[in-house]
């Protein structure tokens, strides 16, 4: 399949041909390597601060609160 055969495809048919690209990924039993920049972000985000994450609690009353403002 060429780019020029991609960029004639409906949204639709793209999200189809997305879907199938995706669920060969589970269908393929390969692992896929991480990428060092993933480990290093998940070690930063492990010791981050956590006072600046909030609750998901903290979270939906935040976003209730936004709603009932509209």
């Amino acid at each position: 399949m060429s780019k020029s055969d991609i960029a004639n495809m409906s949204v639709e048919q793209k999200l189809e041909l997305m879907e199938q690209i995706w669920d060969s990924f589970v269908q393929n039993d390969e692992t896929l390597p991480s990428p060092k920049w993933h480990k290093d972000v998940l070690e930063a985000r492990a010791n981050a601060d956590e006072s600046n994450f909030l609750s998901i609690e903290d979270v939906k009353k935040r976003l209730q609160k936004t709603l009932n403002e509209d």
